[in-house]
């Protein structure tokens, strides 16, 4: 089979317009427009396709991570969380701690199998938004 990972042009329907690039292993063509296995569509409304979005509220004390399972793309994917205040207020400047040693709220990969994001440094029943993109990275 062939894979085309890039396809300028016309789509498989030979009438849309467009450009796609697919992950590897899968052919830009054949992929639907909302396909997690594509990784730009300029059909998308957005920039990336977010995969998972929500709210995480902290049950650890301390600062500890709370441990969320993310739906598997089959890669690590890159993620984003702020302290959500509630209403309309997102801090993404929240520091945990007391001065001078104040820390940002921390986010990582706890594991890829399950797909596992931790939160922490946040007290327990603070709340983070968090937004977990299409965007595949590189652990090291």
């Amino acid at each position: 089979m062939t894979s085309r990972r890039v396809i300028i042009g016309k789509y498989a329907d030979g009438v849309s317009l467009g450009v796609k690039a697919a992950l590897p292993g899968y052919d830009a063509l054949a992929e639907s427009d909302d396909s997690p296995n594509l990784s730009f569509n300029s059909n998308w409304n957005d920039i990336v396709p977010i995969i998972q979005s929500g709210f995480l509220t902290a049950t650890a004390a301390g600062g500890a991570p709370t441990d969320l399972l993310v739906s598997s793309p089959g890669y690590v994917p890159y993620v984003d969380a702020r302290k959500f205040e509630g209403g309309n207020l997102i801090r993404d400047d929240y520091t945990y701690g007391t001065a001078p040693t104040r820390i940002g709220v921390g986010i990582g990969w706890r594991s890829a199998s399950p797909l596992t994001l931790s939160v922490y440094r946040l007290n327990v029943g603070d709340t983070c938004i968090y937004v977990v993109y299409g965007v595949p990275v590189v652990l090291t």
